[in-house]
């Protein structure tokens, strides 16, 4: 199947899966039993008798169920290894192609060569992607099938976009068979020698062997190839695929003889091209190859558009439905045993719908999925299938096992989990008798294998007029000829399981008889247990009992919430089904363990680097649960103040004046070339990372980003700049600062440093040695009234999970791209998660970004994303990452902001400053909340008039997990309709700040635009007693030029006495010193052309502090008045 990423592509087609005109052209040989049939529409009952003779065996079960995932998302995604290991699959189909982006690229290049989607160059025999999923299936403790959905892209005549017209170039096949050898060596071997000389090894050795591998993925359908062929038919023709498998499946098998291989795989049985040719893929492929599969594989989904009907689903129309994959493994059956008998057969891919958008109906994911998938399970199983993959593990609800953000299970997880532990692999198969009036109540049942304990599956899936509901029933069941019976116990799969997807459904024990009544709502399906005392017909032992999900820990909080990286910090944790011996990580570092009860866990924390944390408890059964960012390690010793110097640094840092580019940008032109010599010996005092700097980006008034270094330490700092390019990773340019004096700073704007390449894109780490630096960039394009100009902070430790509440899709003329940079050490697999503001749409995309470099996904160019349409978006990754979002709007006059990733939020938030205009042209600050918590929460919003002075509130109520809701000032609260004048559901016109307070841990950014001006921040979680404010300026240019007001806002209920400094940006000298009172609940906005003692065309560095120990936050409002998007804000960084 081509995943939802590539899918929203597609052109529309003229029939779907289950193709009406395929299955028509084959006539088929089998017919299934009447007493498992899939049924046709029937009037509905209310009550229904089974009967189940525990003393009659009619077969065996064989059919295994598994899952499949196709992108690196598992290590990005909070819970996703631990609920594939706990799923516990037999095998797991990695459905390996080069779609999603450049980030996802699982197949390696054999050459050199463009990513069709997404753009990039792909270096050859990279396995990096490849290896991150092969080890994510390892570690489940189970088995991987290479699925090669098709060759890479190089080996394609189209060199445009993927899915221009093309088809194979080499159409001997010889390129493509060679490659597949080389990957059979790179697993199974351990190395091979790469054609363009050297040895590629595989770094685990053969420890990763693969001993399946599916060739090639739904040959019959043309758009699911990088190239597709003339649109119509498919790149591989049935003789064509057959071709192909012999030149590959010789090679492969030449390499290592016992590997296993899986085909064709078509995408229907019949296939999409049945009848086209004369012989289809299937009984070709059986009659001809030169070496048989060891599994016959074929798709088939209930439906393939979410406007289809619940009928069509189960029963199919001409085609389509569980009624077409039970037709086809029929089929195919019949051919094994005519060409390859004992040859098993594969459902690879298989879900209620193809569709890859959220069905409005939500079947993929509530009682219709628990209903669907089970009844298609027992079909399979009468039918005699060996494997079910189900499509796929992690995606969006409506094709996942698990929630793409959150990583909670969804409820076909529960699904699956329990069928494949109620009904293993050699269980002998009961005779049971359906109820005659109610042949859409369906039953399996067997007996333990081994045992004398009997499991039935019964299934209500009766159709109804309303979608995804189904019609109640009440089901009487008899079991016959059960000796010792014991104990009786119920699980049930229906929409109540909706509320405990958390820990699965619960057990029920009902009473201790024969007969049990079984009350079904609307769709589901009960799995009951009949226990027995008495030895098994065999004589075999009593086997152990049937395994029960023992609820996963859940993480609620940690108190205190941070400490220092020399450990030694007691806390407390609270939650929920803690177990004795359990065991604690914070962050990778143990926790000596206290108490443990079964909702709190003492303990004391060990060393850890500086900066947040996930905190992660694991029970001794191994599942676990973790909170994101719930303890932050800080530096056991405060950096000292920063202390004036009376003379110029030795830097000779570039004199306040504007940047040449003509729209001056608050930073100095003119930055001195930096002194080249040797790198300093020892780590770093401060690491500062910055994702995006660029030189003239797009063109002689492209984007050009100065940035600032501060010294706010008490000694002199040596200052190491490195560039990385944007493109691919290279280290451009590295310059030194040395002798960066104590309050003053460096400014390096790009479009005057001739070490760096014009039309460029680079990542920033500065390194500083002997005294700490902040840093500050400011982003500018543009002239007059086409200037734009944007601002944010560098950062010096990011985190594994990074929140970004607002990222938007062609959203008003908005693109949103954001830059992802790696702080780590190792390269790193940045997942993605995106979710809609309603809820309804997800969708997860994976970067790969090397150690101090940026990766970008932009959404307007994003597969699967919909236009118009605003997003949070989830940020996972297994090295500590920074980003940011650089917003544009170019449709009337251009404007532009960039926020900051956050990396820990909080139930209190504090935004200094926003606004609302009367006039809808003027100046109104729309602000996100972002739920960071496990469970929704509500957000209260208190606007005071700034300065201090009335206050309103309003709540954005039921803000999901992971997701984000708007309250834009513009609006009456929760509508689209314009409002004016205060009232209990719309702000009035003003200036003020504003204080979040949330019910779990939230972020936010306030976005304060009008129709000229754009620019945003992020409200502050933890206020500080110290900020630093690297970059302030007062009529820097001219009288037009750049003036920056500070806001600040205390951090308590109570006013706040601050103290400003002001230093000379060129010398370090103290210019100005207030000390200024903060209203309770209220900011003060402080203007440096009011500020007396400082000089017009003049550009400082503040250091503000609170009274006493109290708290501040603050923020710098940069103006330009010379035309044009002059406005942007940055956020003071926190001693």
């Amino acid at each position: 199947m081509r995943s939802a990423v590539r899918m929203l592509e597609e052109r529309p087609r003229s029939h779907g899966r289950g193709l009406p005109i395929a299955v028509a052209v084959i006539t088929l040989v089998a017919s299934i039993a009447a007493s498992w049939s899939i049924t046709q529409p029937a009037a509905a009952a209310t009550t229904a008798t089974l009967t189940v003779d525990a003393a009659t065996v009619t077969g065996t079960v064989n059919t295994t169920l598994s899952t499949q995932i196709v992108w690196p998302t598992i290590p990005g995604t909070p819970n996703a290894q631990t609920r594939l290991n706990t799923l516990a699959p037999q095998m797991v189909r990695i459905h390996a192609g080069t779609d999603g982006g450049f980030g996802n690229v699982v197949l390696p290049f054999n050459v050199a060569g463009k990513v069709l989607e997404g753009g990039g160059t792909k270096q050859p025999w990279d396995f990096a992607v490849m290896d991150s999923m092969v080890n994510s299936v390892r570690a489940a403790g189970t088995v991987p099938v290479m699925n090669v959905r098709y060759a890479p892209d190089p080996m394609y005549t189209c060199t445009g976009n993927f899915g221009d017209p093309g088809t194979l170039i080499d159409q001997t096949y010889g390129v493509f068979s060679d490659y597949m050898a080389n990957l059979v060596r790179y697993y199974n071997v351990g190395s091979f020698a790469m054609p363009q000389g050297g040895t590629k090894t595989n770094p685990a050795g053969t420890a990763n062997r693969i001993t399946w591998w599916e060739i090639w993925n739904e040959p019959d359908y043309p758009w699911e190839n990088p190239c597709t062929g003339d649109g119509t038919h498919p790149i591989l023709n049935p003789s064509q695929y057959v071709a192909l498998w012999n030149a590959t499946a010789t090679k492969m098998k030449a390499v290592d003889p016992t590997i296993k291989l899986v085909g064709p795989a078509p995408s229907n049985h019949p296939s999409l091209e049945a009848g086209n040719y004369p012989v289809d893929y299937v009984p070709l492929l059986l009659s001809t190859a030169t070496i048989k599969p060891d599994a016959v594989s074929f798709h088939g989904y209930g439906g393939w558009d979410n406007t289809q009907g619940d009928r069509l689903l189960f029963d199919g129309s001409g085609g389509g439905g569980i009624k077409a994959d039970v037709d086809g493994l029929a089929n195919i059956k019949s051919l094994v045993a005519q060409y390859a008998p004992g040859t098993p057969v594969w459902l690879t891919e298989t879900n209620v719908s193809a569709d890859p958008g959220l069905d409005p109906a939500q079947r993929a994911w509530n009682q219709f999925s628990a209903a669907w998938g089970a009844s298609l399970f027992r079909a399979m199983v009468v039918g005699g299938l060996s494997m079910i993959h189900q499509f796929q593990f992690l995606e969006s609800k409506q094709l996942g096992l698990i929630d793409p953000t959150a990583g909670t299970p969804l409820l076909p997880y529960w699904r699956d989990y329990y069928l494949s532990r109620y009904f293993p692999v050699g269980s002998p198969i009961l005779l049971s008798t359906p109820s005659a009036g109610a042949p859409e109540v369906e039953m399996l049942a067997a007996r333990q294998p081994g045992g004398s304990n009997v499991r039935v599956l019964v299934i209500d899936r009766q159709v109804g007029t309303t979608k995804a509901i189904g019609l109640p029933v009440t089901v009487t069941l008899n079991l016959q000829n059960m000796a010792g019976l014991q104990s009786v116990t119920m699980r049930m799969l229906d929409a109540t399981t909706l509320a405990t997807l958390a820990t699965g459904p619960a057990l029920v024990t009902m009473p201790a008889s024969s007969t049990q009544t079984i009350a079904f709502t609307g769709y589901g399906a009960a799995l009951l247990e009949f226990s027995s005392s008495s030895p098994p017909p065999s004589g075999a032992p009593t086997p152990t009992p049937t395994p029960t999900a023992t609820p996963a820990p859940i993480v609620s909080s940690v108190a205190p919430n941070g400490g220092s990286i020399a450990g030694g910090t007691s806390v407390t944790l609270q939650g929920a089904n803690f177990q004795a011996g359990a065991t604690v990580s914070f962050g990778g570092s143990a926790l000596s363990v206290g108490t443990i009860t079964a909702t709190t866990i003492t303990g004391t924390t060990t060393a850890h680097s500086v900066g947040a944390v996930t905190v992660t408890v694991t029970n001794p059964g191994g599942q676990s649960g973790s909170c994101s960012g719930c303890f932050t390690y800080s530096s056991a010793t405060a950096s000292p103040s920063p202390s004036p110097s009376p003379s110029p640094s030795a830097s000779g840092s570039a004199s306040p004046t504007p940047s040449s580019s003509g729209s001056a940008t608050p930073a100095p032109s003119g930055a001195p070339t930096p002194t080249p010599i040797p790198i300093p010996s020892g780590a770093p005092t401060t690491t500062m990372f910055m994702p995006n700097l660029t030189k003239t980006l797009g063109g002689p008034d492209g984007w050009d980003t100065p940035f600032i270094v501060q010294n706010v330490g008490a000694d002199p700092a040596d200052v190491l700049l490195s560039f990385y390019r944007f493109s691919d990773g290279a280290l451009i340019s590295e310059q030194f600062v040395p002798a960066l004096a104590p309050g003053t700073s460096y400014a390096d704007v790009p479009v005057n440093d001739g070490e760096l390449p014009s039309d460029t894109q680079f990542s920033l780490v500065v390194r500083s040695y002997g005294s700490r630096v902040v840093t500050v960039v400011n982003q500018a394009q543009g002239k007059g009234d086409r200037m734009q100009a944007a601002s944010y902070v560098g950062t010096s430790s990011g985190a594994t999970t990074v929140y970004l509440p607002n990222v938007t899709r062609r959203f008003y003329g908005y693109d949103t791209p954001f830059i992802v940079q790696n702080l780590g050490s190792a390269t790193t697999l940045v997942t993605a998660s995106f979710t809609s503001f309603d809820g309804l749409q997800h969708r997860s995309v994976v970067l790969v970004v090397q150690p101090g470099r940026s990766g970008v996904v932009d959404p307007d160019y994003t597969a699967g994303l919909v236009d118009g349409t605003q997003y949070s978006v989830v940020l996972h990754a297994d090295q500590p990452i920074a980003a940011i979002v650089n917003a544009h709007n170019e449709t009337g006059a251009p404007v532009a902001y960039t926020t900051g990733g956050v990396t820990t939020g909080g139930r209190v938030l504090f935004a200094p400053y926003a606004a609302k205009s009367d006039s809808d042209a003027g100046l109104s600050s729309p602000i996100v909340v972002q739920n960071l918590s496990d469970s929704p929460l509500d957000a209260l919003l208190e606007f005071t008039q700034l300065g201090g002075g009335s206050q309103q509130t309003f709540t954005l109520s039921g803000i999901g997990v992971g997701g984000s809701k708007v309250f834009d000032p513009r609006f009456t609260l929760g509508t689209t309709s314009p409002c004016h004048g205060a009232s209990a559901t719309c702000l009035g016109a003003g200036e003020y700040s504003v204080r979040i307070v949330a019910t779990g841990t939230a972020a936010a950014i306030v976005i304060p635009t009008s129709s000229v001006t754009a620019d945003a921040y992020a409200a502050s979680a933890a206020p500080a007693t110290r900020a630093f404010l690297p970059n302030v300026t007062r009529t820097l240019g001219g009288p037009d030029g750049w003036t920056t007001p500070i806001v600040l806002q205390a951090g308590t209920g109570v006013s706040t006495t601050a103290t400003l400094r002001w230093y000379r940006f060129t010398n370090g000298a103290l210019a100005r010193t207030q000390v200024l009172t903060v209203p309770a609940g209220g900011a003060l906005w402080i203007d440096p052309r009011t500020v007396t003692g400082l000089q017009d065309d003049a550009q400082y560095s503040v250091v503000v502090d609170g009274s006493a120990g109290a708290t501040i936050t603050a923020i710098v409002y940069e103006h330009f008045f010379g035309g044009g998007d002059g406005v942007m804000i940055y956020s003071g960084l926190p001693e």
